[in-house]
């Protein structure tokens, strides 16, 4: 499968079309020296340049991803990918209790590696905590 697309960075820009009846804009998606894409739009349309910006947005933020990897990731419909995120905070709630609560019982306990596992469990938490 062919990966090759212009590289990044994509920039925007656009101008008015001189002498236009309909009194449209252009908006050009490009990227070394090359034009990707340009749009026309009626100059009162508030979501061109909202349109420019995201596509250029989107193409830069993923500049190490593959396209193959991309399209993969379309697959996973947003509300599932809410709901593992909801899931995976609630486990780190849960893992998080229950650490401190380990944390506080080894504050009791003496010996070397109960004072190494301790130290460990409090800079973990001290991590997810800043």
């Amino acid at each position: 499968m062919n990966n090759q697309h212009t590289p990044e960075p994509w920039h925007w820009d656009s101008d008015p079309i001189k002498g236009d009846p309909l009194d449209r804009v252009r908006f050009r998606v490009t990227a070394v020296g090359r034009t990707i894409t340009q749009m026309y739009y009626s100059s009162g349309d508030p979501v061109a340049e909202a349109d420019a910006r995201r596509i250029v947005a989107c193409v830069n933020s993923c500049a190490d991803m593959s396209t193959e990897y991309l399209e993969q990731c379309g697959k996973v419909r947003r509300n599932e990918a809410g709901e593992s995120i909801v899931e995976l905070i609630q486990q780190r709630d849960e893992l998080l209790a229950a650490l401190a609560q380990c944390a506080s019982a080894l504050e009791y306990e003496s010996g070397k590696d109960h004072i190494e596992i301790l130290a460990n469990a409090r800079a973990a938490l001290a991590k997810v905590k800043s």
